[in-house]
């Protein structure tokens, strides 16, 4: 009986409370995958952006180097718990926990190993050019002192983005394809 229960087991609110609400987020990837990470990317983004021609002043405050690179934390960090999100959607679609829905399907649809492949190598490759103009300036200069923080930044970001995005790819095929191997 549930009061005989209560009394001999007791219950802890915080163990129970902490049972119930892993069991909501695991369930639910897109309040502890794809909006957090969606956020972050998007915040990310903006402030790389934003920051990528030089200093902006807002209201007095001046942002420079060190929100770029919170810039592009937020940026890599947000593309991979979206990544996770989709592979979470996607397990629990498989093992039968959730329903898909026609949104990601189309996700499913669009984003195959190939083309997950392609934009990655696209943008690794970008990144990767940028990188190589930086030691190509640095070299020109006969490797003297260089100030190329921003650019580098950005190579950085994109090389990490494109590395990301081809993993995923084969980590998404893994899991939701049928015959992976």
């Amino acid at each position: 009986d549930l009061l005989y229960f209560i009394r001999t087991k007791g219950t802890n609110p915080f163990s129970d409370g902490w049972r119930h609400l892993r069991f909501m987020f695991l369930y639910s990837p897109l309040y502890l995958f794809l909006l957090p990470g969606a956020t972050m990317l998007i915040l990310g983004l903006t402030l790389t952006i934003l920051l990528t021609l030089g200093p902006i002043s807002i209201n007095g405050f001046k942002l420079d180097l060190h929100p770029m690179f919170l810039g592009a934390l937020l940026t890599m960090l947000g593309a991979q718990v979206i990544f996770f999100g989709f592979f979470a959607k996607g397990y629990a679609i498989k093992i039968g926990v959730t329903r898909s829905s026609t949104f990601y399907k189309k996700i499913e649809r669009v984003f195959t190993l190939e083309r997950m492949l392609i934009i990655g190598a696209i943008i690794m490759l970008v990144g990767g050019g940028l990188a190589i103009s930086i030691v190509y300036k640095w070299v020109s200069m006969n490797f003297g002192e260089l100030f190329e923080i921003r650019k580098s930044l950005i190579a950085l970001t994109l090389i990490v983005l494109g590395l990301q995005t081809i993993f995923s790819g084969f980590l998404s095929t893994t899991i939701f394809s049928e015959a992976a191997i």
